[in-house]
């Protein structure tokens, strides 16, 4: 990172550092080195200061200071720019409600499948992504009904490069069987759910 993204980053978040700053007394005594991106103590502020006083004012500002652009990093890398965190709790109970509709009827996959991804993408707030509907017939047969024409309900960005990911959604089109992609190059396939797991037999 050069000195001008450190500039900016540091003009963004100086501002609001000092609102939150809980020793905000300090602050008239220092002045910020936009170059170094420490705070400095002012040069009226060295003559009416003791010594061992100015060691605790400016290592108390700075270490916060540091530690405030630290956690920014940090909550920066770990949610990167268009994803937001979600509980667990809530992904959780979402699937379960997806499972419960397929164990009940597996046909149901066609018509409702796309609609709860949807539902699901709604629930994250201000995350969007599209799902683009994929035509199948180059994939391992159903195991149920041994069609080879399936629909993939693909995630895949047009930045990625890709048709689709690893886990997109695969419904057949004869009989609703359900499963996912298995992506793995030249060697993707379709990865059916076995069909006891269906409530058929093979």
């Amino acid at each position: 990172m050069d000195i001008k993204e450190k500039q900016a980053i540091w003009l963004k978040e100086k501002p609001l550092f000092e609102a939150e700053l809980i020793h905000s007394h300090l602050l008239p005594f220092f002045h910020f080195n936009e170059n170094t991106g420490d705070y400095e103590f002012k040069s009226e502020s060295i003559n009416n200061t003791d010594e061992e006083d100015r060691k605790v004012a400016y290592e108390t500002l700075n270490t916060g200071w540091a530690m405030w652009l630290r956690a920014k990093r940090a909550k920066a890398q770990a949610v990167p720019e268009g994803f937001v965190l979600v509980s667990k709790e809530r992904l959780a109970k979402a699937v379960d409600g997806i499972e419960a509709l397929f164990k009940e009827d597996c046909t149901l996959a066609l018509g409702e499948l796309l609609p709860i991804q949807q539902d699901l993408n709604d629930m994250i707030e201000g995350l969007e992504y599209t799902i683009t509907e994929l035509s199948i017939d180059w994939g391992m047969e159903c195991p149920i009904c041994n069609h080879n024409e399936a629909t993939c309900y693909s995630t895949a960005t047009q930045e990625s490069g890709y048709e689709f990911m690893d886990g997109d959604a695969v419904v057949c089109l004869k009989c609703g069987n359900k499963g996912e992609m298995d992506a793995n190059g030249e060697n993707s396939d379709i990865a059916w759910d076995e069909a006891q797991e269906q409530g058929h037999d093979s």
